[in-house]
């Protein structure tokens, strides 16, 4: 991006920048959806756009086969709005300078004194990351967050299928609201509805954190996953859509309208970004999550919804075809 001085100088005061110290040359450096090996000058970047974004790093050589890639997420919240971070040697992590230093970078930065080292926010990939992040909510992503505020990917996945491991001793693991546990009263009845339809599973956990903040979990478990490569946001998130794309009562109901409206909308961008491989019929579980939520799709639906709804599935079956029902695997109700 070619701009004059004056320009630049506009810009500085309207986004936000992430100032970088000491960071490893041929390192690894990545903003939302964009990445970057870096440089003897590279120092961060800058023009964020307001709201909240992912930062990604690893080593040189770490980010392709194994090694571990780093992750958090900082929110832009006023114009102009300075992150310092320093490359700390002993723990080979990025961590936030302390208050009495963080004054003088701040100025460095507003008076464009690294502005040569910043690399500018690709602006090409902003309205991608803005369907992504759909929903989600600022305080939804600081429950969310480990208590190093860091995510850390393992070089392999945890075998009991839990949280990636701890890097350099830090807390990595992330506060996801678990899948609600079956009921011990329930009649047989309600056990297959319990088994086969989310709606339920959908209440409990609606009514312990709210319908919106489970859209913002849905986000940020997909974003973890595609961008940062975690094990336990792929997990949850199809955990989420196990519940959401089954919930056949609550589709229908008033209550569920609003989140409805917003999951599909951000199911149909996250759909554009997700690996090839989990549309295969006979091995991924994505055609037959879709081919489950066509089937209880109401016929009648408010406009909104249905709209939604509609582009969520012409965007499902573009990727996976046409989306039958399989009789053989119909669950059996017991009555």
């Amino acid at each position: 991006m070619d701009i004059d001085n004056a320009t630049a100088f506009e810009m500085a005061k309207a986004f936000g920048t992430i100032l970088v110290l000491d960071f490893p040359v041929k390192g690894h450096f990545g903003v939302d959806l964009k990445s970057w090996t870096t440089g003897e000058r590279f120092k961060g970047v800058k023009m964020l756009p307001m709201g909240p974004h992912l930062i990604t790093y690893c080593l040189e050589g770490e980010g392709g086969v194994g090694g571990a890639v780093c992750s958090f997420f900082i929110n832009i919240a006023k114009k102009g709005e300075v992150f310092v971070y320093k490359w700390d040697v002993d723990t080979e992590t990025l961590i936030e300078i302390d208050e009495l230093e963080r004054e003088g970078y701040e100025n460095g930065v507003r008076s464009m004194a690294f502005d040569q080292s910043l690399a500018p926010y690709p602006f090409e990939i902003h309205n991608d990351w803005m369907g992504l992040m759909g929903p989600t909510r600022i305080e939804d992503i600081d429950r969310i967050r480990p208590v190093s505020k860091q995510h850390f990917k393992s070089s392999t996945l945890p075998e009991s299928g839990g949280s990636a491991v701890a890097h350099s001793g830090l807390s990595c693991s992330l506060f996801f609201t678990s899948e609600p546990e079956r009921p011990k009263d329930l009649t047989p009845s309600d056990v297959t509805q319990w088994c086969f339809d989310g709606s339920l599973k959908l209440d409990v956990l609606s009514a312990k954190i709210g319908s919106e903040a489970l859209a913002s979990e849905l986000s940020v478990a997909f974003i973890l996953f595609l961008v940062g490569q975690s094990y336990e946001g792929f997990e949850h998130w199809k955990s989420l859509l196990g519940i959401f794309l089954t919930a056949e009562a609550s589709l229908s109901s008033p209550r569920y309208t609003a989140f409805y409206i917003a999951v599909s909308r951000l199911l149909t961008a996250q759909l554009g970004h997700v690996p090839e491989e989990f549309f295969v019929v006979d091995k991924g579980f994505l055609p037959a999550a879709f081919t489950s939520f066509k089937q209880i799709l109401p016929a009648t639906l408010p406009s909104e919804l249905q709209a939604a709804t509609s582009l969520l599935m012409e965007k499902a079956e573009s990727l996976m075809g046409v989306l039958e029902d399989d009789e053989d695997d119909m669950p059996v109700i017991v009555e």
